[in-house]
Order: C-alpha cells, then structure tokens, then sequence
C-alpha cells in the first residue's frame, strides 16, 4: 500500500507540474485545472500498471500451464 500511495502521489504532483510547466508541490488553490490534469495522469499511470499486471499474470499463468503438461 506504501509502493501505491508513493506511486499515485508522485504521478499527481509529476501530472499538474507538467500542466503548470513548473514543478508543483502544493495543492494549486488558483488552478483547479492542474488538479484534473494531475489527477488525469495519475489514473493514467495506474491504468498502465494494472495492464502491466495483468499481463505478466497472464505470462505466469501459461508458463504454469506448460510446465504442469510436462510432467
């Protein structure tokens, strides 16, 4: 759980600095539209993961399936 909240916030914060074209530590009270962009990101990249995850698992499932026939 650590991994995943260090993972969405640095995504966040990476997300509306790249909106912002400067780096942003700080909830930008004046711009609720970086909020989105960051929050945008951060789904993004946690789509990616998850697709990232369900392939490998995917991969350790077919190596599972051969290596149990070759028995």
């Amino acid at each position: 759980m650590g991994i995943g909240v260090s993972i969405a916030t640095t995504s966040l914060y990476y997300g509306m600095s790249l909106k912002a074209n400067k780096q942003i530590a700080y909830y930008p009270t004046a711009h609720p539209n970086w909020f989105l962009s960051g929050m945008h990101f951060a789904y993004l990249t946690a789509l990616i993961l998850l697709v990232i995850a369900i392939v490998l698992v995917y991969i350790i499932h077919r190596i599972d399936t051969v290596m149990e026939k070759k028995k």
